[in-house]
């Protein structure tokens, strides 16, 4: 009985090991992953990306997009912790997220950052509306990026509702469709808006 008792400790302990050294390499095995994934984007034609992903990658798109921002974000996470090479996934992405800021795990256009995150008691209302009516307006994405619909792809997720999507003509003028689809969004002037995306 005592034999049989040390050999399973023995054996405890080595899966242990093994299950510590497992979690240690993980995410060091996302950053490299996200820095090939890196490559491929800016191999990619426009427009292309999210096909490739979507025929080559294993896992999801919010995967990708966490393994990417691990590789462009390492020094980040090197600042945060003394020990980052033995930090949980999970710990890492939560340690990348600022509090104030959903991480709806999608690329996001450079021409609706400018436009202030709806939050608060009206963001509860907006997606009670959605939960009751149903998500009406179309979430919309120019190549590959979430150019229109940030809040409701937030509350399709926190909902559990699958979101409906477009995906625009390239040759629109992005920041022509963000302006005309969120500045009556917003209690900021629209010469405010124009004044820090750049545009007289």
């Amino acid at each position: 009985m005592k034999t049989d008792l040390v050999v399973l400790a023995t054996d405890i302990n080595r899966h242990h090991q093994e299950a510590q050294k497992a979690a240690e390499s993980a995410l060091q095995h996302a950053r490299a992953a996200g820095e090939l994934l890196l490559q491929a984007k800016e191999r990619c034609q426009h427009g292309d990306w999210g096909k490739w992903l979507k025929e080559n990658f294993n896992g999801s798109d919010r995967t990708a997009q966490r393994y990417m921002t691990f590789a462009k974000r390492w020094p980040e996470l090197e600042a945060k912790t003394t020990r980052v090479a033995d930090l949980p996934i999970r710990e890492a992405a939560r340690l990348l997220t600022d509090s104030n800021v959903v991480d709806l795990g999608v690329e996001i256009h450079p021409a609706l950052s400018i436009i202030p995150d709806f939050d608060g008691p009206g963001y509860e209302a907006f997606k009670a509306d959605i939960a009751e009516s149903g998500q009406l307006v179309p979430i919309a994405f120019f190549k590959g990026q979430l150019l229109d619909g940030r809040a409701r792809l937030r509350a399709c997720r926190e909902l559990g509702i699958k979101p409906k999507t477009i995906d625009l003509d390239e040759d629109i003028d992005p920041i022509s469709y963000v302006l005309s689809m969120n500045v009556c969004r917003t209690h900021r002037p629209q010469d405010d808006l124009l004044d820090d995306m750049g545009i007289e």
